[in-house]
């Protein structure tokens, strides 16, 4: 956190897994009452260093499947009402005004910068294959849930056409009418997976390509976008043309220290066509920042390791429309 500090950020966003629920009894992991106590610790343990970090800067964000409370979950969620509360606590009380409709998106200005904080938990349907990962009495239930996805989507190609939804039809009726405002320099869209990867291991849009396809039709012509994203316990950089995608994941969780870590970089250098370069990816632990320079018109999107040196960074142009290669993103598997 000294080191996230160090950049002085106007803001800092959580993109999804807060906390990760540990149990004694892993039926417990992810209920409510645990939740509550781990989110309450992360923010007032001032051990932990977020306490002392989050008084001096604003804090949002949106959430993933182990903040939401379950490896893979969606739609199907229980107590997703106490759950949000729980999340709106942890981010600080009256952040968010009282909302009638469910979930957790909404949108921030930063300057002449449009933040869309999307939920892609609350409505989320099942996966072709319907995941495993949040099985509990199911050993490493997480590494078998890629594992299928890897053999149902990337050997078999089954649901190529999958047509279930990400994001729901509320959600989508607000996305549209936040678009279609059009008056934002910069657009960032907070996605807790990723949109643009083509690895079949992890979860992401990509696992639903009717909803992907319509996102990004939908996000075609904004200006300035970057989409970032999270989940995958690894950064990289992706991309075609002016869309960009910029994956920061995590502080404290590196997909190379678990136990099939040393498959890790075989499978993130095997699924390399999303990336802008091949070898524009970071397996440590990680957070990222986005500069904007309002008089250059010039956004600078980083990844920075926890000493908070730069391991990854781009630089994109603010005010130009983004042309995303509907075609290409067809074409991924």
């Amino acid at each position: 956190w000294t080191s996230v500090a160090s950049l002085a950020p106007d803001l800092f966003l959580w993109t999804g897994d807060a906390v990760y629920s540990h149990a004694d009894r892993p039926s417990d992991r992810g209920s409510v009452e645990v939740l509550r106590s781990e989110l309450s610790l992360v923010r007032r343990d001032e051990s932990l260093g977020y306490t002392a970090f989050a008084r001096g800067v604003r804090v949002d964000g949106t959430w993933d499947d182990h903040d939401y409370g379950r490896n893979d979950a969606g739609a199907d969620m229980g107590q997703k009402r106490e759950r949000r509360g729980l999340y709106l606590d942890f981010l600080g009380e009256g952040l968010y005004k009282p909302l009638r409709r469910e979930g957790l998106y909404k949108p921030l200005r930063v300057g002449r910068a449009k933040i869309v904080l999307l939920d892609t938990r609350s409505f989320r349907e099942p996966y072709y294959v319907p995941s495993i990962g949040g099985v509990h009495w199911i050993p490493h239930a997480s590494v078998l849930a890629a594992a299928v996805c890897y053999v149902s989507a990337g050997v078999l190609g089954l649901g190529r056409n999958h047509s279930a939804a990400v994001l729901g039809e509320e959600q989508w009726r607000w996305l549209t009418d936040e678009l279609a405002k059009d008056d934002a320099d910069a657009t960032v869209v907070v996605s807790s997976v990723q949109v643009l990867s083509d690895n079949p291991f992890v979860e992401g849009w990509g696992h639903f390509p009717q909803e992907r396809r319509r996102t990004l039709r939908t996000l075609n012509g904004t200006r300035g976008l970057v989409i970032l994203s999270g989940d995958v316990h690894f950064a990289e950089i992706a991309g075609r043309g002016r869309a960009l995608e910029v994956t920061s994941s995590g502080l404290t969780h590196s997909c190379t220290e678990a136990f099939y870590g040393f498959l890790a970089k075989v499978i993130i250098e095997r699924y390399d066509t999303h990336r802008t370069r091949e070898d524009m990816y970071f397996a440590g632990k990680i957070f990222g920042s986005i500069e904007f320079d309002w008089e250059r018109m010039n956004m600078t999107v980083s990844v920075h390791d926890t000493e908070g040196k730069k391991v990854l960074g781009m630089v994109r142009k603010m005010g130009v429309s983004t042309v995303i290669d509907i075609d290409y993103l067809n074409m991924i598997p």
